[in-house]
């Protein structure tokens, strides 16, 4: 059971809430840094990371280098310190300083995943640069301490553990855990992945306060929740022996939406961002590629099914041969129990329609990716080839099904979020808003009790992707297509708030419902077509891709 909380503590949480909640409404920008031409990162911005005493900024993005941007004066002014060149051959997709330590961890879309210590990042003899009357240096080799190649496609996040463990998620659908203090062959002599699931995975969540939870999400109609207590350890994978295809990985939550909307493709339906509440562990957010987003916790009981830990929750990793446990324990939860507990008298606001459908299939972009890239196994792959994958990919509704689904608390709508892959974040000391990008520039902040949207605030010139938090002041960090990272802070009282948008609210939203039922209805163009086109753009050349296909930033 949770204490109930003194009066004294209620009053000065709400007191806190009140203040910050001022500060966030204000929000303007205050300074960009790095610009389009020589100062900063010459590509886009995907990963953004700010170290635990708030004195560090670390960007990372499509030009592959980490730039470190700290205070040039007490005036809090952020400016270019030192540029580290990875040495990753594709997109950075995410950096995130390890607790505790001088290490930073990387990830890109070459599928590797790289340890950094920025204190040996003190450049090399005349690697110094000055612009502007502003010098930085650039280190490259010696910052590096460790390559992971344990995963087999684009590793698109990391979770930070401990100063010496990290998690990161890859697009082969695994989850792996990687541990500093033990060497080991990559390819030939990983450890197995904490799970493997049968599709891509885009993104994962893990809250402090509940560690040894974490959620995963990526092309399929749902978020799943893992119990580390509860993955099975697969022996065969330990000694060397592959498992067999049909091992199970044990999911302990299903997460997912009654309303999908008309313009979205229910078959594409895939999320793009997780994050897990800092404040209380159990909230969770999932934004929804062509939809909103939604809040949910990880407490509240699944629609028509119970909890079944002994086996009924499984998401099989290949439908071709199941196996399941013929126990099925239909008793209380302990996430039932702890709902009881936590959410007394909590506001819950039910969707109403008809489920949607929820098969899933291969993406195509994906495939070109890997065609692009230069994978030779994957260009002897025939149609039939492509299509067996695609089959091995599904996930069979009979299977979904067997966990029950948990359904959202809240939603919050007005961005687009069709053009990229987007994070979702919290902002507030107590999680009070919840914010993200969106594919018109602009970044919303909504109050995350009453889904009230708060704030629309330009952020990029064409896509806002990915929004942090400094560590304990009011001031975020904004990036998407741009070369720059825009820093956004209280704007002093009685000022006008230039960045702010939402004076014409109404309007970008219905801009933003329209650009999402266009991409929605936009005639298929031939996958051929396409790599084609690419490839002649590209002067005939490998092409590098990210996720961003029209802008000038390469497709991730």
């Amino acid at each position: 059971m949770v204490a109930p909380e003194s009066p004294r503590e209620a009053r000065r949480r709400l007191s806190a809430s009140l203040s910050s909640r001022v500060l966030w409404r204000s929000l303007d920008r205050t300074q960009v840094l790095g610009n389009d031409d020589d100062y900063g990162h010459s590509g886009c911005v995907n990963a953004l990371s700010w170290s635990t005493d708030g004195r560090t900024l670390v960007t990372g993005g499509d030009d592959r280098t980490m730039c470190f941007w700290r205070p040039e004066d007490d005036a809090g002014e952020l400016v270019l310190r030192s540029v580290i060149e990875t040495g990753h051959t594709a997109n950075i997709f995410n950096a995130q300083f390890l607790p505790n330590s001088s290490l930073i961890a990387t990830c890109a879309g070459d599928s590797e995943v790289r340890v950094f210590d920025i204190e040996k990042a003190r450049g090399d003899a005349g690697l110094g640069q000055s612009i502007n009357g502003r010098t930085w240096d650039i280190s490259r080799e010696e910052p590096r301490t460790r390559v992971f190649r344990c995963h087999s496609r684009r590793t698109k996040r990391i979770v930070p553990e401990s100063a010496s463990n990290f998690l990161s998620v890859s697009q082969d659908g695994t989850v792996r855990q990687h541990d500093l203090r033990t060497e080991h062959t990559c390819r030939t002599g990983c450890p197995p992945p904490l799970i493997k699931v049968p599709h891509q995975l885009f993104a994962i969540a893990r809250s402090s306060l509940t560690p040894f939870y974490f959620v995963v999400a990526g092309s399929s109609p749902y978020g799943h929740l893992f119990d580390r207590r509860m993955i099975p350890r697969l022996l065969k994978e330990e000694w060397g022996v592959s498992a067999h295809e049909d091992e199970l990985a044990q999911a302990v939550r299903k997460f997912g939406r009654k309303v999908i909307p008309s313009y979205e493709k229910a078959r594409d339906a895939h999320v793009t961002g997780s994050r897990m509440a800092e404040s209380n562990g159990h909230e969770l957010l999932l934004s929804y590629s062509g939809d909103g987003i939604y809040l949910y916790s990880i407490y509240d009981d699944v629609e028509n099914s119970s909890f079944a830990p002994n086996g009924t929750n499984i998401i099989p990793r290949s439908p071709k041969r199941r196996r399941t446990d013929p126990k099925d324990d239909r008793s209380r939860s302990p996430f039932t129990i702890m709902a009881d507990a936590l959410e007394e008298g909590s506001e819950d606001m039910p969707l109403d329609t008809e489920d949607g459908q929820e098969d899933e299939e291969l993406d195509a972009d994906d495939i070109a990716m890997d065609i692009l890239l230069g994978d030779d196994d994957e260009l002897m792959d025939s149609d039939d080839d492509l299509l067996e994958e695609s089959r091995t990919m599904n996930v069979p509704k009979s299977d979904l099904e067997s966990l029950g689904t948990v359904m959202p608390r809240r939603s919050y709508r007005g961005i687009c979020n069709v053009e990229t892959v987007k994070d979702v974040n919290f902002l507030g000391p107590n999680d009070d808003f919840v914010v993200s990008g969106s594919d018109d520039g602009s970044f919303f902040l909504w109050d995350k009790r009453t889904s009230r949207l708060e704030g629309i605030y330009e952020g990029d010139s064409s896509v806002v992707n990915v929004i942090e938090q400094h560590p304990f002041l009011p001031m975020v960090a904004v990036s998407g297509i741009d070369h720059t990272v825009k820093i956004f802070s209280p704007s002093p009282p009685n000022t006008e708030q230039k960045y702010s948008k939402i004076a014409s609210a109404d309007a970008i939203i219905r801009q933003n419902t329209q650009r999402a039922e266009a991409q929605a209805n936009a005639p298929a163009v031939p996958l051929m077509d396409v790599l084609i086109q690419m490839y002649a753009a590209r002067g005939g050349r490998n092409v590098v891709l990210n996720e961003n296909t029209d802008r000038e930033c390469h497709v991730q």
